[in-house]
């Protein structure tokens, strides 16, 4: 695309955000050198709208499709849940006239999943005083109970949603795509990519049972990976589906304190088992001593997910009974554990290097260049570190 016509694009979403806005009389500008996130799942540009009549702006993050393997799947499947697939939950609770509502979403302007013009609108959370966690530390006991509360709520919207309107349950989540099953052969090339050095880690015959255990996940990868990713449970919701700290925002007091969160990133977003999202950022982000306390994290989380559905209006500990979701765990909780490993690969790896695999991988060599990028960390001492942590907490909870 050249440049006279991504800003003829750009200019036009920016339209449509002061249409939104119900600004009649503004100023549009728009930033046309695009970011290339380190999570690789688009370009990034920047906008904005100013209204003339009172000189307030509207800072705009627009995210453009990169063609890469899945990467339309990914995409149409974000579009879909900004418009249709949160609009419904949204109306649900504001049906229930909850005091503290879910509302750690960005707040959206427009998307596009046609094909030669994909594309979502939302606000800048940078500029509202939102900011990424440091990918490379571990997140802090008060960020993962913040974390597993959220979620709480979160999930509990689309299991009152199926409780209380079956039918409107399944027609969200029927234009949803299982993108764990459509990536399957992508995802476990790279998971094995990052598995293998962090099992080879365990060279001493102190954790001979932890490696033993490991080498089988490794060598039955692709079939624990079906099972972990398919699930077969009566507690399925809608999940985020991408949750990692890459996806998201924090906003903090003058103090200090942590006040506020926002989710991004729902490409991978479909109806599977609340463990995937809690596993997924639980692995990723955690370290030993908090996988130590995961049933208190649990805990917080359930309490969270009953106070809120009973507030919508269900009964909570029927909808997910603790006992269910702690036995899932051990379950489909390998999903969340083996996505860990890969993504502390990506997040001790440095953003130039992750840029260099987008760019590249839109040259039809995605998983070539993927081992590439990523075999430079595997040789980190703090990778091996946190992934066999990982591993001997799985041994020790009964995941493998």
């Amino acid at each position: 695309m050249t440049d006279k016509n991504l800003k003829e694009q750009i200019d036009g979403i920016l339209r449509g955000v002061a249409e939104v806005e119900n600004i009649t009389n503004y100023e549009l500008l728009a930033d046309l050198s695009a970011e290339t996130g380190d999570g690789f799942m688009g370009q990034i540009y920047f906008g904005s709208v100013k209204d003339k009549s009172n000189g307030k702006v509207h800072n705009v993050v627009i995210k453009k499709n990169v063609e890469m393997p899945f990467s339309d799947t990914t995409f149409k499947n974000e579009v879909v849940f900004y418009d249709t697939v949160y609009p419904e939950l949204d109306n649900l609770q504001k049906e229930a006239h909850v005091k503290r509502p879910f509302n750690n979403v960005p707040k959206y302007y427009s998307g596009s999943s046609k094909a030669d013009e994909m594309y979502l609108a939302m606000e800048n959370l940078k500029l509202l005083n939102y900011e990424m966690y440091d990918k490379k530390k571990f997140l802090d006991e008060e960020h993962l109970k913040f974390i597993f509360r959220l979620y709480g709520k979160y999930h509990a919207l689309s299991f009152v949603l199926k409780d209380q309107k079956p039918e409107d349950y399944r027609a969200i989540t029927a234009k949803s795509v299982k993108v764990y099953e459509e990536m399957k052969e992508g995802l476990v090339i790279a998971m094995k990519s990052s598995l293998k050095p962090a099992v080879d880690a365990f060279d001493s015959e102190e954790f001979k049972i932890q490696h033993e255990r490991s080498q089988k996940v490794l060598d039955d990868l692709q079939d624990l990976y079906v099972k972990s990713t398919r699930y077969q449970g009566k507690c399925g919701c809608i999940i985020h589906g991408d949750c990692w700290s890459n996806n998201f925002f924090f906003k903090y007091s003058d103090s200090g304190k942590l006040e506020d969160m926002k989710l991004i990133d729902f490409q991978f977003s479909h109806e599977s088992t609340p463990v995937h999202d809690l596993s997924y950022f639980f692995y990723s982000g955690a370290s030993k001593a908090d996988f130590d306390k995961l049933d208190d994290y649990l805990d917080i989380y359930f309490r969270s997910f009953t106070e809120f559905a009973e507030e919508l209006g269900s009964d909570g500990t029927k909808l997910l009974p603790f006992d269910v979701l702690k036995e899932e765990w051990k379950t489909y909780g390998l999903f969340g554990l083996l996505m860990g490993i890969l993504l502390w690969q990506i997040k001790l790896t440095d953003k130039e290097q992750c840029q260099e695999f987008t760019e590249k991988a839109s040259e039809d060599k995605g998983y070539e260049q993927w081992n590439n990028v990523m075999k430079r960390t595997h040789s980190n001492p703090v990778f091996k570190e946190r992934t066999t942590n990982i591993l001997k907490h799985a041994v020790e909870y009964g995941i493998i």
